[in-house]
C-alpha cells in the first residue's frame, strides 16, 4: 500500500515535470520566433518606401513595432510596422543601406530594433551639429528699399532670384551631403493649409514632386519631411552674364514638412534654397526669399492642395 502511494506520487511528479518542461519550451520557442522571424516581401513599393510582409497580427505583430532588416546574412536596413491585418502587415522602410535593393518575393529575416542594434548610416547622413548656421553680416544681407524697389521688383523676379546669401557649409560640393545640409538652413517658409489627412497630402507631395522632376533625396512620410533638388534654369540675366560671371549650373533645394492640423486637415510648408557652382566649381549657397524659383514653389504647393483635396472627396472623407 505505502509502495502504492510512493508510485502515484512519483508519477504525477514526473508527469508535472514534463508538462513544465513542455510549457517552458513552447513559451521559449515562442519568444525566440518573435525575436527573429524569416518573412517574404508580398509587396514592394519603391515610390512611397513601404513593404508588405506576410506575417500579421497571429504571428504577434502590432503596429509600431521597429524591425532591423537581415538579408543574404548581412543587416541592411530598418523597417516599422504601421498597420497590421491578420496574416499581413504593412512597413515602412526607416532605413536601407544604399546599393541595397528589394523586391517582391525576397525572403528577408526580421528582429526587433534595439539601440544597441545600429544599422551603418549612408553616406549622405549629417547630425544636426553640422548644420552651419546663417550668417548676419552686411556683406550678406542686402536690402533694397524705396519707391524705386517696388517699381523694379517685377523685373528684377523675371532677371535673377533674391535672397540671403550663406556661407560656412562643409559638405564636398555636388554631393548628397550637401543638398541635406544646404535644405536644413534655416529660412523663410511658405505655407498653405490643405483639406485633406496627412498621409494623402504626403503622397500627392510625393507624385508631383515627381513630375517637376524634383529628385527625392530624403523622405520620411512618419515625420512628414522630404528633401530634394532639381538642376535649376538659369535667368534671362544669369544666361547674358553668365560667362561673366563664371556661372556654370545652378541647383534648386527644396525643403517640405507636411503637418497634420486636425482628422482631415494638414498643412505643407516649404523653404527653397539655390546653391550656384562657377566654372572652378565653387559652390554659392543662397536662402531664396523672391523670384521665380520662389514663384514655382508656390505653384507646386497650390497643386499638391487641388490633388490631396480631390483625393479625399473621393474617398469620402474617410482617413485614407
Amino acid at each position: 500500500m505505502h509502495n502504492d502511494r510512493i508510485n502515484l506520487v512519483y508519477k504525477r511528479f514526473v508527469k508535472g515535470t514534463i508538462w513544465c518542461l513542455i510549457i517552458v519550451g513552447s513559451i521559449y520557442l515562442i519568444s525566440y520566433a518573435q525575436e527573429v522571424q524569416a518573412v517574404k516581401i508580398i509587396k514592394y513599393n519603391k515610390q512611397y518606401n513601404f513593404i508588405v510582409i506576410d506575417q500579421g497580427k497571429i504571428h504577434g505583430l502590432t503596429a509600431g513595432m521597429d524591425f532591423v532588416v537581415v538579408k543574404n546574412g548581412a543587416e541592411i536596413g530598418k523597417i516599422e510596422v504601421v498597420k497590421v491585418k491578420d496574416n499581413i502587415s504593412a512597413c515602412d522602410i526607416l532605413e536601407l543601406m544604399e546599393g541595397v535593393s528589394l523586391k517582391e518575393g525576397d525572403v528577408i529575416t526580421i528582429y526587433p530594433f534595439t539601440p544597441s542594434a545600429k544599422i551603418t548610416p549612408q553616406p549622405s547622413a549629417v547630425s544636426g551639429r553640422e548644420v552651419p548656421r546663417k550668417e548676419k553680416t552686411p556683406s550678406s544681407v542686402k536690402k533694397r528699399r524705396g519707391w524705386w524697389a517696388k517699381l523694379t521688383q517685377p523685373f528684377r523676379k523675371m532677371f535673377r532670384e533674391e535672397g540671403e546669401e550663406v556661407s560656412g557649409v562643409k559638405a564636398p560640393p555636388r554631393s548628397l551631403e550637401e543638398i541635406i545640409t544646404v535644405s536644413k538652413l534655416e529660412g523663410p517658409e511658405m505655407n498653405i493649409d490643405v483639406y485633406a489627412n496627412k498621409d494623402i497630402t504626403f503622397y500627392k507631395l510625393r507624385d508631383v514632386l515627381d513630375e517637376h522632376k524634383i529628385i527625392v533625396t530624403q523622405s520620411n512620410r512618419l515625420q512628414g519631411t522630404l528633401t530634394g533638388f532639381k538642376l535649376a534654369p538659369m535667368g534671362i540675366g544669369d544666361q547674358l552674364f553668365a560667362d561673366f560671371r563664371a556661372l556654370q549650373e545652378r541647383r534648386v533645394v527644396y525643403n517640405f514638412e507636411v503637418k497634420p492640423q486636425g482628422p482631415q486637415t494638414s498643412k505643407i510648408s516649404v523653404s527653397v534654397k539655390l546653391i550656384s557652382y562657377n566654372k572652378n566649381d565653387q559652390p554659392k549657397y543662397i536662402i531664396l526669399k523672391t523670384g521665380r524659383l520662389i514663384d514655382e514653389a508656390q505653384d507646386i504647393l497650390s497643386e499638391v492642395k487641388v490633388r490631396a483635396e480631390e483625393q479625399q472627396q473621393e474617398w469620402g472623407g474617410e482617413n485614407g
